[in-house]
């Protein structure tokens, strides 16, 4: 100890309980934010002994920021112009068309900045769940909420389908037993679940809960697969409405 300069968080989100940690050991815990596309900083929050949760900081100088199209939140696509902006990819002009548009770089990343440049990142664009009314729900401010739990291992929320035509919110979730019995914990996290749910909007809250003894399918950088939690909470659907439907048989 005592040569430490800077603490920096990056490459994915921090979560808050982590911050408030080293914040607590007295450390100053940056977070900063970019792509392999901008070199790959954008943001960084700057030292200092106060603790902002949550931001990735301002852009770095030289760095332009805007927020694509918002909505009444001020939420919508971060696009990013700078020299450390990449000129393409190589050899592949249809996908750099599709990211670069008038030196603008799309992110894919949903955020907002508030009155004084901070930037705050919500999900990336492709996960956000659209119910039939229209409203967005953001899955990883939805995980961070319904995660805080002894018993849960991991947690990934997405968007299936609904008759209405939009999208409602699941969760596939994997309990972590901590030797008690299996019942036990499998009630005590539904009723979990129950109580988070009933301090936020209907919109919001999770509609279908699976929870499922396995782990969940993870890319090489570590992040949960979506797409194969919405084809595994399907397969999971279909296996209840079948066994539902076996059992109304057999009653009747």
């Amino acid at each position: 100890g005592g040569n430490i300069r800077h603490l920096v968080s990056g490459g994915s989100a921090l979560p808050d309980e982590v911050h408030k940690a080293f914040h607590a050991l007295g450390f100053d815990l940056s977070e900063g934010y970019g792509l392999t596309e901008s070199s790959p900083v954008l943001t960084v929050t700057s030292p200092g002994n106060k603790r902002l949760p949550g931001t990735v900081g301002r852009p770095l100088p030289g760095v332009e920021l805007k927020i694509l199209e918002p909505d009444s939140s001020g939420i919508g696509e971060v696009i990013a112009k700078g020299p450390n902006v990449m000129a393409g990819y190589f050899e592949d002009r249809d996908a750099t068309e599709a990211i670069l548009k008038n030196g603008w770089l799309y992110t894919g990343d949903l955020g907002r900045i508030d009155a004084d440049g901070r930037l705050y990142l919500v999900g990336r664009k492709k996960d956000v769940i659209i119910d039939a009314n229209g409203k967005n729900v953001f899955p990883d401010e939805l995980e961070e909420l319904y995660q805080a739990h002894k018993h849960i291992k991991e947690l990934s929320i997405v968007g299936l389908p609904d008759d209405a035509g939009g999208e409602k919110v699941a969760c596939l979730c994997v309990p972590d037993y901590l030797d008690r019995p299996r019942d036990d914990v499998r009630r005590e996290l539904e009723e979990h679940f129950r109580n988070v749910s009933q301090d936020m909007p209907f919109y919001r809250r999770v509609k279908i809960l699976r929870l499922w003894d396995g782990e969940l399918l993870r890319t090489s950088t570590r992040k949960v697969k979506r797409k194969w939690v919405v084809d595994e909470l399907k397969r999971l659907e279909r296996v209840a409405a079948s066994a539902e439907k076996a059992q109304k048989q057999l009653v009747s």
